[in-house]
């Protein structure tokens, strides 16, 4: 049987109520663990968190936490991990699923592409996502979600991107705006990893070079000299 603990910030993300923190890891009550499922998948975004079970038919997804924005897929917030049967009924394995800050996105084993939250809410209660062409959810090989942004990565370093662009972290030629359907970024080197924050990203190339993009006025969190709000795919000097 498997056992889960959590720790940490507390506002209901952990699946326990009554205590706004964990100071040490501690077993949730998770009943949904003793049917001898594996855990598939443990994501967690701002104050929601997500457990992804395989079944016999299909993966279950049990979810905790804020559902302010409809991130959860269920009608309420809970501070129980709860089974989330929207998800269910579509009888889906799912490939890829991360969370934001206050969004979810799923790919699923049949080239489904699903989104909950900030900027998905005309796809939620798990309406597909028909803007990416299936060509290109079968070359998918990273899923990233920050603030409230999505990027994808694809097998061959493309970089396809979504969201709030407020800082340029996304596009240096959208800022200020949410890019509403998924496009093709304008960073024309390929890409093996990224990493976002709530509003900067940072890039790894195939050459093992690092970029930089979006707000880097707070804490020069970009790594570079200057303290600009906007930076669009600057190189870091690593030294």
């Amino acid at each position: 049987m498997q056992l889960l603990y959590v720790f940490g910030q507390n506002s209901g993300e952990l699946g326990f109520k009554n205590s706004d923190k964990a100071i040490s890891p501690i077993q949730t009550k998770t009943f949904f663990l003793n049917k001898n499922n594996n855990i598939k998948f443990i994501v967690k975004g701002g104050y929601h968190s997500l457990i992804v079970l395989e079944d016999k038919n299909c993966d279950i997804i049990y979810g905790a936490g804020s559902n302010l924005n409809q991130q959860l897929g269920l009608d309420n917030d809970t501070n129980e991990y709860t089974e989330i049967k929207r998800f269910t009924n579509l009888q889906k394995r799912i490939k890829f699923i991360n969370c934001g800050y206050n969004h979810t996105f799923i790919v699923t084993e049949d080239f489904k592409c699903y989104g909950l939250g900030i900027n998905f809410l005309d796809y939620n209660q798990f309406k597909e996502i028909d803007c990416l062409d299936v060509e290109i959810i079968k070359r998918i090989k990273q899923v990233i979600c920050g603030g409230n942004h999505t990027a994808l990565i694809l097998q061959n370093g493309e970089l396809y991107v979504h969201g709030d662009n407020l800082y340029l972290e996304l596009d240096k030629d959208t800022g200020g705006t949410v890019i509403e359907e998924f496009v093709k970024s304008k960073f024309d080197k390929p890409i093996v990893d990224i990493a976002f924050g709530a509003n900067h990203c940072l890039m790894i190339t195939n050459l093992g070079e690092v970029y930089g993009s979006g707000n880097n006025s707070f804490y020069h969190q970009l790594g570079i000299e200057n303290d600009e709000c906007n930076v669009t795919f600057e190189k870091l000097r690593m030294e």
